[in-house]
């Protein structure tokens, strides 16, 4: 008997991901499915990967703001230079920090190809 692929996959981790905390949402990367084929049944009533992405980038955005918040109390030790580039490197480790792995895998770093970039 032949299997046949998903039916709205895509749908399915859209309002997953939509409706999970946005400190949990980046627990789905790691697992997504890279086989191009099982997303390619859809209702084609929404762009669903595009609110997918969305929803990963409000993430990574948090992370980035988080970390400046963090590195900016932290350089105001040593003045306003050491706030500013405290802000800038705090955006930049937290945004490595919490989710440079997640991305890489999701656009391809990893082995298996990403289903996002189509």
């Amino acid at each position: 008997m032949e299997q046949c692929r998903p039916y709205n996959l895509s749908k399915l981790l859209y309002y997953k991901v939509k409706f999970t905390p946005k400190k949990k949402r980046l627990s789905f990367i790691e697992n997504i499915n890279q086989d191009q084929e099982m997303w390619k049944d859809s209702d084609d009533l929404k762009d669903y990967r595009k609110g997918i992405v969305k929803s990963f980038s409000e993430t990574v955005n948090d992370y980035a703001v988080a970390g400046a918040d963090i590195g900016s109390k932290i350089g105001s030790i040593f003045g306003d230079a050491g706030e500013n580039i405290g802000r800038a490197v705090g955006g930049v480790a937290g945004f490595f920090a919490g989710t440079a792995k997640a991305i890489l895998d999701v656009f391809g770093g990893g082995s298996g190809g990403g289903w996002l970039r189509w």
